[in-house]
């Protein structure tokens, strides 16, 4: 039986591993790892509209994601922020599908109140318009973990 991990929003299969602040391989124990890049991000192709990234939407990616692998066993799931948010609702719409979850920093989901954490990807994302991708990745893998939020 695989063991699945979703990635952060920002971040792709390929930029998980190359950053290497999270080794996602370890989390398999030895059984098959699946993994896919979420709607927009990496390989995989996406469209300017907004509401095709909320977190219901990667929920549905996720159980087709599942669909497609034809797993008809629950499944072991970790995710990173977005990833985490993806299982949440993907378990939310069928429980059946997953058999345990480890959920790594869970983002923000709320859309009024306390913004403080809300607030990190407004900056983040005003950071990456400002020194791009690629310097915006660099930082992170070079920041001390402590200094990582």
């Amino acid at each position: 039986m695989p063991v699945g991990y979703g990635h952060g929003v920002f971040m792709s299969r390929e930029v998980v591993r190359g950053l290497r602040i999270f080794d996602v391989d370890p989390i398999a124990h030895g059984r098959p790892l699946m993994t896919n890049d979420k709607r927009g991000h990496g390989a995989s192709r996406g469209r300017p509209r907004p509401l095709d990234y909320r977190f219901e939407e990667a929920a549905t990616d996720l159980l087709g994601v599942l669909d497609a692998a034809d797993l008809t066993v629950p499944i072991d799931f970790a995710g990173s922020s977005f990833g985490a948010a993806a299982a949440l609702y993907a378990v939310l719409a069928a429980p059946q599908r997953f058999r345990r979850l480890a959920l790594v920093i869970p983002p923000v989901s709320w859309e009024t109140g306390a913004d403080q954490q809300r607030q990190w990807y407004f900056d983040t994302a005003d950071l990456i318009d400002s020194i791009g991708p690629a310097a915006w990745r660099q930082q992170w893998a070079d920041a001390p973990l402590a200094e990582l939020r």
